[in-house]
């Protein structure tokens, strides 16, 4: 699953690997191994504060917070 917002892209794997790059794919980070299944990734504007939601990883150097949603309906 792969996300963009301006120049951050955002990839996730169903081996649950999380990776993230500030520059349109130049250089990459590794933002967490050790996820479940991922199958769709986005970026929002918000943080959410509700128990459905798990931060998982960040990246301060660019302000990205990696959330994990508990289930997957909407």
């Amino acid at each position: 699953a792969l996300a963009t917002s301006g120049e951050a892209l955002a990839f996730g794997t169903t081996t649950g690997n999380f990776f993230f790059s500030p520059d349109r794919g130049d250089s990459w980070q590794t933002l967490n191994n050790y996820l479940p299944m991922i199958y769709s990734v986005q970026f929002v504007n918000k943080i959410f504060n509700d128990k459905k939601h798990t931060m998982v990883g960040e990246d301060t150097d660019h302000g990205v917070k990696v959330l994990l949603r508990a289930s997957h309906s909407q």
